[in-house]
């Protein structure tokens, strides 16, 4: 992998919010995290015309 893609930086930021939370156990069907949910969130957000200024800025961020 040369560069970020949109579903890594979701991955991270899943990896990262799981990390922060009291939950003992990863998974994509845990209640409590609802981690699929929030992955998706992210894809939508990336994929939202209104952010495409911010989610470019990101991915020039991340690639540098």
């Amino acid at each position: 992998m040369t560069q970020i893609t949109q579903p890594s930086i979701a991955y991270i930021a899943m990896q990262v919010r799981f990390a922060l939370t009291s939950s003992p156990i990863f998974s994509c069907t845990d209640t409590v995290t609802d981690s699929e949910r929030f992955y998706n969130s992210i894809l939508d957000i990336f994929e939202d015309l209104e952010e495409k200024q911010e989610v470019d800025d990101l991915a020039v961020w991340w690639n540098t």
